[in-house]
């Protein structure tokens, strides 16, 4: 087999922040701080915090097991390394499906957004093709290049974090103390559960960065700090836009929260404003997903879940084009199919999916790969990696996932495991026919 030619360009740990932050900052920020206001009250504040302590101690656990590779694909390879082969394909193939629906899924939403702002493309025919579109324009970006896909996240997650600074300082000028009291709700605990809950959508993301890991310049210390410093870093942001807009303005149940504030707070052009900030911050979800979506491809082909020739990289361009091709042919494909609101959400399950194997397979790997070299090591022994998987389950306890998403969570993993025992199969009777 011929060598594969190495990345040209490699991802600094600018780059590795800019993906974390593109994957946490997207539509959340902008859709939930009212809803969460309606829930909880002002203690919708210390939501976004209690939600990003646990993703902190899970963040740990994934620094950790991070620092031990120089290899791509994330949950998907620690659990596989630790767990075995099975374990690791389901781990990659709900990562994998959820990728291809998000980036399907928020490639819908933008198309949404550009729609209202551009009458010409409002209609369902328009924003498909939008779509589709941008999803293949993106896929182009970063088969030109690993350092163009990067540098394209890199400005996109500086121009979103623009508006949202913008925002905040004029949130604070108007605080007012006493829109803080009472501070928790008359529901209790109920109502902080559920806006913690909703926190979660808005917070995760920063895992994106372990995917890619193979292509940075430093994975084993870049990694682990990336994803630390992405999610610590939006935690507070949003901590601290909660605050200045609870004490600011009239968000409780809004659908629009952060452009109905900022219509209060400065007028229409303040609005206008923040609807292309989040036109962008979704731009910027996307270009992270087209760039780390065909790393966990890369990743599955090189362990022989996928033909090796899809992960191969070009002699040329340095990128692997078969890999990212897949991945936004078939982003695209879901996206032009289906509208935003038919796009099956497996979000929470396939979160978790990631987060709880990953816990355990830290563990595991201190026990059975003493031989991996490790750049970073979680404090207290297995006592945070314990705290991640019990605060985990209890958050995801506490959303409680409808029943229509284990259904379709369900479906898509049967499928998986369709495909899984097909591949065995294949390869196994291959060396007879031969």
């Amino acid at each position: 087999m011929a060598e594969q030619a190495q990345p040209r360009g490699r991802l600094s740990l600018l780059d590795c922040i800019a993906i974390g932050i593109n994957g946490i900052v997207g539509s959340g920020i902008f859709l939930l701080p009212g809803k969460m206001a309606a829930a909880a009250g002002p203690s919708s504040i210390l939501a976004f915090v209690a939600c990003g302590l646990v993703f902190l101690l899970v963040a740990l656990c994934f620094g950790e097991a991070a620092s031990r590779f120089d290899r791509s694909g994330g949950a998907f390879l620690y659990a596989r390394t630790a767990l075995g082969d099975g374990v690791g394909f389901v781990i990659g193939w709900m990562s994998l499906c959820e990728g291809v629906i998000g980036y399907a899924a928020v490639s819908r939403g933008l198309a949404s957004q550009v729609g209202a702002l551009w009458p010409a493309l409002a209609g369902p025919w328009g924003q498909a093709s939008f779509a589709g579109g941008f999803i293949l324009f993106l896929g182009a970006v970063n088969i030109a290049g690993l350092k163009k896909g990067a540098h394209t996240s890199d400005v996109l997650s500086i121009v979103k974090l623009l508006p949202l600074g913008v925002l905040l300082a004029v949130g604070l000028w108007h605080f007012q103390p006493a829109k803080l009291t009472p501070f928790w709700p008359a529901t209790g605990h109920q109502g902080f559960s559920a806006a913690v809950f909703l926190a979660v959508f808005a917070c995760s993301g920063w895992e994106y960065t372990a995917v890619p890991a193979g292509e940075a310049r430093d994975p084993r210390h870049d990694v682990p700090r990336a994803m630390m410093g992405a999610l610590a870093g939006a935690v507070a942001l949003y901590a601290l836009v909660q605050l200045a807009l609870v004490g600011s303005a009239n968000i409780s149940g809004s659908e629009q929260p952060l452009a109905d504030a900022a219509s209060q707070l400065i007028g229409p052009f303040g609005a206008k404003a923040i609807a292309i900030a989040g036109t962008v911050s979704m731009a910027g979800f996307c270009a992270s997903s087209a760039l780390v979506g065909p790393r966990l491809i890369v990743a599955f082909a090189e362990d022989g879940l996928l033909p090796t020739s899809i992960g191969r990289m070009s002699a040329k361009l340095g990128t692997p084009i078969w890999a990212i091709a897949l991945g936004a042919g078939s982003s695209a494909l879901v996206a032009f199919a289906l509208p935003f609101e038919d796009l099956v959400d497996v979000g929470n399950v396939a979160l978790f999916a990631q987060y709880l194997p990953t816990c355990v397979a830290v563990m595991v790997l201190r026990r059975t790969r003493p031989d991996l070299p490790m750049g970073f090591r979680v404090p207290m022994g297995d006592l945070v990696a314990v705290l991640a998987i019990v605060a985990s389950i209890a958050l995801l306890w506490v959303g409680s996932p409808g029943r229509d998403e284990w259904r379709r969570s369900a479906e898509l993993l049967v499928a998986g495991l369709v495909y899984y025992a097909g591949r065995r199969w294949w390869l196994a009777r291959k060396p007879a026919a031969a």
